[in-house]
């Protein structure tokens, strides 16, 4: 096995990580009420360096045209639900 093998493999295996991970955010904050699962065609949680997530942007259309664009601040209460612990670890 080649090592641009073994890197294609953890890159792979990283990704499936992330993209998991990232529905998990994605179904919670629907669940608490942050977003509306029909309210967005983008989305991104920005995250701090210990993989709190703080707010969540989101635009109405592929786009991501300036009209479309949503900012919800995560609250406070909720933030400790929403740390990414998987997906940080690669960056640390």
């Amino acid at each position: 096995m080649t090592i641009n093998t073994i890197k294609k493999r953890l890159k792979k295996q990283m990704d499936k990580i992330i993209l998991e991970e990232l529905e998990k955010m994605i179904e919670l904050a629907i669940e608490k009420g942050l977003i509306s699962s029909q309210n967005f065609k983008e989305i991104e949680f920005n995250v701090l360096e210990n993989g709190q997530a703080v707010s969540i942007e989101h635009w109405s259309s592929a786009e991501r045209r300036d009209i479309d664009h949503h900012i919800v601040e995560i609250p406070v209460d909720l933030q400790c639900q929403f740390v990414f612990k998987k997906s940080i670890k690669p960056f640390k």
